[in-house]
């Protein structure tokens, strides 16, 4: 039952504010999320599948039928139902807010004399009486001939006692003391408690649906949520494989070391991962193991049921496979990663494994028949895609014109890696520093089959220019750009976009790096080389002159873009004819110490395709720039004063030292006065020299006559 001294929010007036606010915080966040899903358009690189020409395997309807139930779509899922419904209970709160009459409560009512007489604050009490006396002439009840509006006679003698009272509290000490005390005249006001509900929620049965609410949100839906979180982060990895499979895998590779884990092992170690028990309960290992020989093998089941599972358990593999090559590349073995990737491409394009060995670039084609692709002397696709359709079906064992027209076309647009450079990089650094935080830059193009050979590229057109940009964020221009086309596998149920694994290791196939994934770029055309060559032959043509002053020219702008680093953006991929991809390796560990030449290997593994592997060598140079020069005026330290407690150090440990300035300057006069002086005397010393000969021998000559006159 519920309690008097509670009110109830009969008259919404604040819980529907407090639904729509609870609602809107989740709604509105939620929203953006669908709104940014449905309105995503996909990439038309991405959604190129390059056509097969009606090429439909003969399981084609129960592959269409997977898709199709995979393929989750943007306008009816569960999230797009929460919004819609968070929205219409937004509007419904809305509603009843317009639609219900506001009810003024005495007890939320804040009591202000000077409003209530329309005075100023500072109001003196002669103003405040002359204001009630005009009050009382124009609001006593005796006074009002007639009422305004909806006013009742209540309501005349209820604003006339509010006036009256206002007046007592600006003139009356002991009603003015009462309401400093207690914000009323009349002394303290009782407190009500309201609950922002319906009484009918909280009173009689609507009280059981309240409760009901509160036991299933926290105690069932709310645990339920968190519980179902915290076991996906505890179930799977962060590649997406259950721990069960995970370990499953790493046990093998524990006992049996990875140099013994065959192809047929990693096939059976997939047959038996946690996820098909949890898709299909009740199967067994065996029964997908069979499932999938029999997807290997292009062979449709005997039943439908079989054929269903079949394709949706041939479509997971991949994922569980890239759980095992996660832990496959810690163990640092590369050819069991290459091991790994080979059972993947065989599933994505259902071929046996067997088949991998001899022609499986030919046998992963629409149509194509392992056993005579074998014994065919042709077994390249750059071999195969120069022939007709006819030639086609005599090499592939294919009948149907067709189908052999089909494994042409599929052929030729099957995608190649070309790669242009690689090479070590640390960041501001023309060259790399020993013990420095550097990265390997792979610059490539990816082009379909049917392009063949690239034209050659000057180094100004593979090389990347450093930017300031790039020095502050050296991963920016890595793996950019749309995902690549589908995968072409019309045997295969899921979607793939053609990836390539990158391995760097040295030595004995030992992994220092990887697995990095080259998953992105632009594809360069035939148009587009068609169309280079064409620019490449104008810009000749018009560059004929002052050949040798543009050379020199072209000579001192590549020494300037060495030395200057350029304040602009990296040059995108699709604003170039041939579109120049990167991608960059960060290293997990400083370059070696020591000064020299180091050689690395990197390997580029397909994940989609036979024939697309790419191994490239990788040279650096460690080297360290000169110790600079000192600058002796840089470090120019002055001699110590000679009064100064320096200059007294300096003196007792006989080193030189500056003499005080006045008496320098007295020293100087002294020094040159006695300059002076010497050369006074030198001079005066010449000419005496003179004199003193002449008159010696005038001095002579006088004895000489006396001589003679006596």
């Amino acid at each position: 039952m519920s309690d008097s001294r509670y009110s109830y929010d009969e008259n919404s007036e604040v819980w529907p504010y407090f639904v729509i606010t609870l609602t809107a915080v989740v709604t509105i966040p939620l929203s953006l999320v669908a709104y940014s899903r449905i309105s995503a358009k996909e990439d038309p690189h991405a959604k190129a599948t390059y056509d097969q020409s009606g090429f439909e395997p003969e399981n084609g309807d129960a592959i269409k039928t997977y898709r199709v139930r995979s393929k989750r779509s943007k306008l009816f899922t569960k999230l797009n139902l929460f919004v819609s419904l968070g929205w219409l209970l937004i509007g419904a709160m809305v509603l009843l807010v317009a639609t219900s009459s506001p009810v003024e409560s005495s007890s939320t009512n804040v009591f202000n004399p000077y409003d209530i007489l329309d005075l100023p604050i500072d109001a003196s009490e002669k103003e405040i009486k002359a204001q009630y006396r005009q009050y009382t002439l124009k609001f006593h009840p005796d006074k009002v001939r007639t009422l305004e509006g909806n006013m009742t006679m209540e309501d005349v003698e209820a604003r006339f006692v509010s006036i009256t009272k206002a007046y007592k509290t600006l003139t009356d000490p002991e009603v003015r003391e009462n309401y400093k005390k207690y914000g009323h005249p009349d002394g303290p006001q009782e407190t009500f408690h309201g609950i922002a509900l319906p009484k009918f929620l909280v009173d009689g049965k609507g009280s059981t649906l309240v409760v009901g609410f509160y036991v299933v949100f926290f105690a069932i839906l709310l645990p339920y949520a968190v519980g179902r979180w915290w076991y996906s982060t505890q179930v799977y990895t962060k590649s997406g494989v259950h721990v069960e499979s995970a370990g499953l895998f790493f046990e093998t590779l524990v006992k049996d070391q990875p140099q013994f884990v065959s192809h047929e092992k990693i096939l059976e170690l997939v047959s038996e991962a946690e996820e098909y028990k949890l898709l299909y309960p009740g199967i067994s290992s065996a029964k997908v193991l069979e499932l999938l020989h029999q997807h290997l093998s292009r062979k449709k089941s005997e039943n439908a049921e079989d054929e269903a599972k079949k394709i949706a358990i041939a479509a997971r593999a991949p994922l569980i496979l890239d759980g095992f090559l996660d832990i496959a590349s810690a163990s640092k073995s590369l050819p069991l990663c290459n091991r790994i990737l080979d059972v993947r491409r065989c599933i994505v394009q259902a071929i046996p494994l067997e088949a991998r060995l001899i022609g499986a670039e030919l046998a992963q084609l629409p149509g194509a028949d392992a056993s005579v692709v074998g014994g065919s002397v042709v077994r390249k696709l750059p071999q195969l895609v120069t022939k007709n359709a006819t030639e086609v079906g005599t090499v592939l064992g294919i009948k149907d014109k067709k189908t052999a027209e089909v494994a042409l076309k599929t052929a030729k647009n099957i995608l190649k890696l070309h790669v242009l450079s690689t090479y070590f990089k640390t960041p501001g650094e023309d060259i790399v520093p020993s013990k420095s935080q550097a990265h390997i830059v792979v610059r490539y193009v990816v082009t379909t089959e049917d392009v063949g050979k690239l034209p050659e590229l000057s180094r100004d057109e593979i090389r990347e220019d450093e930017t300031m940009a790039l020095v502050r964020n050296p991963m920016l221009t890595s793996n950019q750009g749309p995902e690549f086309p589908r995968t072409l596998a019309p045997y295969f149920g899921g979607e793939e976009h053609p990836t390539w694994e990158m391995f760097l290791f040295a030595g004995p196939q030992i992994i220092l790096e990887g697995p990095i994934e080259l998953s992105r770029g632009y594809v360069t055309t035939a148009e587009d080389i068609q169309k280079y060559l064409d620019e490449k032959a104008a810009n000749a043509k018009n560059a004929s002159n002052a050949v040798d002053e543009q050379k020199t020219k072209k000579e001192e702008k590549d020494e300037e873009d060495d030395l200057i680093i350029k304040n602009t953006l990296p040059i995108k991929p699709e604003d170039q004819t041939i579109k120049i991809n990167t991608v960059k390796i960060p290293l997990s560990s400083m370059t070696p110490e020591n000064e020299g030449d180091y050689k690395f290997m990197l390997q580029f593994l397909s994940k989609d395709y036979f024939g697309a592997d790419l191994l490239e060598r990788v040279e650096v140079k460690i080297q360290n720039s000169p110790p600079e020069a000192v600058s002796n005026e840089v470090y120019d330290i002055p001699e110590p004063d000679e009064d100064s407690i320096a200059g007294a150090v300096s003196q007792m440990r006989g080193e030189s030292r500056n003499v005080n300035k006045a008496d320098n300057k007295e020293g100087n006069d002294d020094d040159d006065d006695d300059d002076e002086e010497e050369e006074e005397e030198e001079d005066l010393s010449d000419i005496d020299t003179d004199t003193e000969a002449e008159f010696s021998s005038d001095e002579e000559e006088e004895d000489e006559d006396i001589k003679k006159k006596k």
